[in-house]
């Protein structure tokens, strides 16, 4: 097996082994080929074995749902950055996705990429969005195939209430705190669905517990740290 990876991984040995021989176990059923856009909600009554996957007490987990199939990424290492540490999340089939404070910053190995995300200024932090918004700001992208470069989105973040569906799981959804992101519309290319974060205080620190992002108007991931720690169950 080949990992793609980018230039900068650090990864560990001990980790990489981990990764290439627990392809069987991290992997979740893999269904019919789709596209899950904007129809998350469609998704809800696929099986996946996440929750019976053996777990190593020393490894943080992300539960991501996309293009039909339930995995587990394994968390490489953080990268410092001024607006918030990067986490570098691994799977077993060599996809990678970038996390800054929840939010998609890169990825590799998807049909779509995303390999470099800026803002023109900082986001706001969730409670700040969660208590003052709707808040607008800028996002710059690149993106692969087809060298799209410099890509700018307009968003718009607001408080929501909890959704009544999601693949948010053993959480109870209405337990945290909602963001949605919306991409305001653009002639230039198609128009992304909205983003939702999920997010509560964790050890003293906001931490979005689940998000669903799309890279393109046809492909979306729904993450969620894993197992679920803290909050109320349902």
């Amino acid at each position: 097996m080949t990992l793609r990876l980018f230039p900068s991984t650090r990864l560990s040995t001990n980790l990489l082994a981990l990764l290439l021989c627990s392809s069987t176990l991290l992997v979740g059923c893999a269904t019919e080929s789709a596209a899950i856009g904007q129809s998350l909600r469609l998704l809800l009554g696929k099986q996946d074995y996440t929750g019976q996957t053996a777990l190593l007490s020393d490894h943080r987990y992300l539960r991501v749902h996309v293009s039909g199939r339930t995995l587990l990424l394994v968390l490489g290492y953080k990268e410092a950055a001024p607006d918030g540490a990067i986490e570098i999340w691994y799977s077993a089939q060599g996809e990678v996705v970038k996390l800054q404070r929840g939010r998609i910053v890169a990825t590799d190995g998807l049909s779509t990429d995303w390999r470099a995300v800026r803002f023109s200024q900082p986001p706001p932090d969730w409670q700040t969005l969660a208590k003052h918004g709707p808040l607008r700001y800028t996002r710059s992208r690149d993106e692969m195939p087809g060298y799209r470069f410099g890509l700018r989105d307009t968003l718009i973040a607001t408080a929501i209430a909890a959704p009544t569906h999601s693949l948010i799981r053993n959480i109870a959804p209405a337990s945290l705190h909602w963001i949605e992101e919306t991409c305001l519309p653009s002639d230039s290319r198609e128009l992304l669905p909205p983003s939702r974060f999920a997010f509560q205080n964790m050890d003293g620190r906001e931490t979005v517990v689940y998000s669903e992002q799309c890279l393109s108007p046809t492909l979306c991931l729904a993450l969620q740290r894993w197992p679920v720690a803290g909050g109320k169950r349902r």
